[in-house]
């Protein structure tokens, strides 16, 4: 028995075997495969091709169809409706039985489906549809109506009634334009009940093409919707997307990244009630009622790390839609963040045009919120930093792009505290309303903390006693709002005046709200404020206009080495244009006055000052190096703790550029002085450069151009002219050399020194000159012992007259080389070279000659009658040594002539 049913089972197995496959070769050609098409064609409502029919009735009567096409109604374009790998189609027993081919269950697999949307407004899927008027047919119209109905119902009931999709791509197209957004993993089913009622379960991810997307969420639509005889109503379906990047989620939208990121959450859930009646458009009159929620979670710039306090936002919104008319109506539209909601009601008409119009009322925004999206979207706002407060508001906004037609607002006031701060400061009451088609607040007032323990003179005060630091107002507007305006055109307004005591409170508050803070200078101390910021709300540009007048206050800099006082000064500013009038302040060792101006970020200053003195030394001090390499860092520069980089204010001070008038009253070059200069000035980092300078010099004027150059190791160059230089009046500022010169002294020089201090730059200083003397008179130093009866009128205590002198010179080395000097007397001539070193020693050789044979020396006379002394000692105690000379102009011992 049981080998009997083994050998039926085997039997039946081959009978199916053989049924599958003869029914696959059947249906490759012939009447079979022309049916089935036409079956297709009838439940796609489209012509359809296939490679390849197969037929199994292993697991089923099941009807596979490779490499399928659906193809496209030619209004739409000449691309594919459908295409699929595979199709699998169940087929009805019972309907066989009775003659007629049904399907029954269908799957897609990686099916590709083109969604086609016209200028006009029509699908490429409307085409499945019946037409709106077309009632549905049952079997009873069928068995009782003319062929016309019946020929409907049958085609109807060839309709697919479940539909299994296995990943799946539908793509979007307008017109003949391809859209760049897709559906891919498509994944679900459809299935139609008995009532004609579809139940849809699909899943999917968004992709844009070519932009690679990392996260961009899970798309999946669940819901019923009716027949399509009476076009899909009533219907009721949900749409979620989940775990999406909110940067992916708007590259969604144009392909652009915001350089936004956090994670994003929506739910649409749409309803249609059933038909009461067919209107004469094809629409019913029910209309759709429309709910979406959307959470953003974790929002931040895409270059800022991720925080727990990174805002978070949902909001709510409730829609009408009637069918075929062009408005939407919002019945409830709700924002809200953890201290703030905002709630609105309106309408979208797009039937001329995009016109929204929304209504706010009695919406909150929380302070500590707006903190929160600065805090997410800009770098450096202080984690100490909280505002709290908030603005309640009423508006209603009105057109594409939109207007505010009508708005009010107020605060109760708001407090900000911050570490940099010594307290809070409290803000009052502000309202803003709409006046003249501009939003307009203020003033409000501003109080400014206090110090603890001291009041605003720096005297001890009770605990009682309320800090007075200065107080502010503020008033601004908003608009005009215009009707072609977009939000970023708004143009706005906001004044600041006042005063305050600790001036650098407001700049440690604008740095903990992450305003850039200059690293270049800081400020302590009084200033009045007035200032106002214009422009529009679109990014770069604002201007900045308005004074500020500064009274005795302290500026740091890291250019400076020492901090500068401004006794009294006033800025006023126009944009990135800077004019300073300097009343008084305290610098580079001088007290200042005059004026700078500036007129962009990106050029030098333009200035015209006056002080009271200045010495070179002090510069140095000021604007020199602050670590200068000592021995260890010069012999082994590897061990060097200012590192391979220089430090910030190097950096700042090589940008430093400024041109223009300097006089000071007194220039120091000890032991000398200059007075009453005037010159253009060129400041390029630590060069300071002087041309077509003049200055008073000891009776007489100098003038040229002078270098220096602030580096690790200052330099200096001098090049110019003195005329009536009283040598009595120079020699005299040393004490060394008081009374021991005289006579009026006019010539050039250029003089060259470099290093920090009086002895390194009397040792590297080098020079030359020419100088001419006129009623030259030498103390101390009694050259009429040369000569004694042929020099003129030698007056007692060694004091020697001469009509002029004329003198070449070189410096270096630490001592003065004179290549030629001429004396000229009444009757005799003295002519003397050798060198004078800084310690006033002396190295001299006088050669003296009368008038007569100096002239006759001029016309090569070879037996001039001559002496020549050697100078030695110092010039408190020279020692004079008579030379002769000998054969071929060597010079012998004293006393000896050869």
């Amino acid at each position: 028995m049981r080998k009997r049913r083994w050998l039926q089972l085997a039997l039946a197995a081959l009978i199916l075997v053989l049924a599958s496959v003869s029914l696959s070769e059947a249906l490759k050609h012939g009447w079979a495969r022309r049916s089935l098409l036409s079956r297709l064609s009838a439940s796609f409502g489209r012509p359809v091709e296939v490679r390849r029919f197969r037929f199994s009735m292993l697991s089923g009567l099941r009807l596979v169809a490779d490499s399928v096409t659906v193809g496209e109604d030619p209004r739409f374009g000449q691309e594919y409706f459908l295409r699929a790998e595979q199709l699998t189609v169940g087929l009805r027993w019972m309907a066989l039985l009775r003659g007629r081919v049904e399907f029954g269950a269908v799957s897609l697999t990686r099916p590709s489906l083109n969604l086609v949307r016209l200028e006009d407004g029509s699908w490429n899927i409307e085409s499945w549809l019946p037409p709106a008027n077309q009632p549905l047919r049952t079997d009873a119209a069928m068995r009782s109506g003319t062929g016309e109905s019946v020929a409907e119902a049958r085609r109807i009931s060839a309709r697919l009634s479940h539909l299994d999709i296995d990943a799946g791509r539908i793509n979007f197209k307008r017109g003949q334009e391809k859209l760049p957004f897709a559906l891919v993993n498509v994944t679900g089913d459809l299935e139609q009940d008995a009532s004609g009622r579809w139940s849809i379960d699909l899943q999917a991810n968004a992709m844009r093409v070519p932009i690679p997307l990392q996260n961009a969420g899970t798309l999946h639509l669940r819901g019923t919707v009716a027949g399509t005889s009476v076009r899909l109503r009533p219907a009721r379906f949900v749409l979620t997307w989940e775990d999406a990047s909110l940067a992916d989620a708007l590259r969604l939208v144009d392909g652009t990244d915001y350089g936004v990121r956090g994670a994003l959450s929506a739910q649409l859930s749409a309803a249609i009630a059933s038909p009461a009646g067919v209107a004469p458009s094809g629409n019913a009159g029910e209309p759709w009622h429309l709910q979406a929620a959307l959470r953003l979670s974790g929002v931040h710039r895409w270059d800022l790390a991720e925080n727990p306090a990174d805002p978070a936002v949902d909001a709510a919104l409730e829609l009408v839609w009637q069918p075929g008319q062009p408005r939407l109506e919002v019945t409830r539209c709700v924002v809200e963040a953890p201290r703030s909601r905002l709630s609105a009601v309106g309408s979208l008409d797009w039937s001329h045009g995009m016109n929204p119009n929304l209504q706010f009322a009695s919406s909150r925004v929380s302070l500590a919120d707006l903190l929160a999206w600065r805090r997410a979207f800009l770098p450096g706002v202080a984690d100490d930093l909280s505002v709290d407060g908030e603005v309640v508001f009423n508006a209603a906004l009105a057109g594409w792009p939109p207007r505010i037609m009508q708005a009010d607002a107020s605060s109760a006031g708001a407090a900000v505290r911050t570490a940099a701060m010594p307290g809070p400061m409290r803000i009052g009451m502000v309202k803003a309303s709409l006046q003249n088609g501009s939003l307009v607040f203020g003033p409000a007032s501003v109080s400014l903390p206090g110090v603890s323990g001291v009041n605003s003179r720096g005297a001890a005060r009770t605990a009682e006693e309320p800090a007075t630091q200065g107080a502010l107002q503020i008033e601004g507007a908003l608009g005009p709002f215009r009707p072609a305006d977009r939000p970023s055109d708004w143009h706005y307004r906001v004044a600041v005046s006042g005063e305050t005591q600790r001036v650098q409170d407001l700049i440690a508050l604008a740095g903990a709200f992450g305003r850039p803070r200059s690293s270049e200078w800081s400020a302590q101390g009084p200033v009045a404020i007035k200032l106002a910021w214009t422009g529009a709300l679109k990014h770069g540009t604002s201007l900045t206009s308005g004074t500020l007048d500064l009274h005795d206050l302290q500026l740091t800099s890291v250019v400076l080495n020492q901090p500068l006082v401004v006794g009294a000064a006033s800025v006023a500013l126009k944009g990135e244009e800077w004019q300073v009038r300097l009343g008084a302040a305290q610098a580079l060792g001088s007290h200042w006055s005059g004026s700078l101006h500036r007129r962009s970020k990106v050029g030098g200053w333009d200035f015209d000052l006056s002080a009271d003195r200045l010495d070179p030394m002090e510069l140095d001090r000021w604007l020199g190096p602050r670590a200068r390499p000592g021995f260890f860092d010069r012999i082994l520069p590897f061990a060097s703790s200012r590192g391979d980089s220089a430090p910030i204010h190097d950096a700042v001070l090589a940008r430093l550029a400024a041109r223009g008038r300097l006089r000071v009253g007194e220039v120091l070059l000890a032991p000398l002085r200059v007075a009453k200069l005037d010159a253009d000035v060129e400041i390029a980092g630590r060069r300071f450069i002087l041309r077509r300078a003049q200055a008073d010099f000891y009776g007489g004027r100098l003038s040229g151009d002078f270098d220096a150059s602030l580096g690790r190791e200052p330099s200096y160059l001098f090049r110019g002219r003195v005329d009536r230089l009283d040598l009595g009046l120079m020699a005299n500022a040393t004490a060394s050399l008081a009374g021991r010169f005289a006579g009026v002294a006019e010539g050039d020089v250029t003089l060259s020194a470099h290093g920090i201090g009086l002895q390194p730059l009397a040792a590297s200083l080098e020079g030359e000159g020419v100088l001419r003397v006129r009623n030259a008179i030498v103390r101390g130093l009694d050259l009429a012992l040369v000569a004694p009866v042929r020099v003129g009128d030698p007056e007692p205590g060694g004091v020697t007259r001469y009509d002029t002198a004329d003198a070449t010179f070189h410096v270096a080395g630490g001592r003065v080389r004179m290549d030629q000097v001429l004396l000229l007397g009444r009757d005799e001539q003295l002519e003397v070279d050798g060198s004078v070193d800084f310690a006033q020693g002396l190295d001299l050789r006088v050669r003296s000659v009368p008038r007569d044979l100096a002239r006759a020396a001029e016309f090569d006379v070879q037996d001039a009658d001559s002496d020549t002394w050697a100078i030695g000692g110092t010039l408190d105690e020279p020692q004079l040594k008579l030379q002769t000379p000998v054969a071929g102009g060597r010079i012998g011992p004293a006393g000896a002539r050869h």
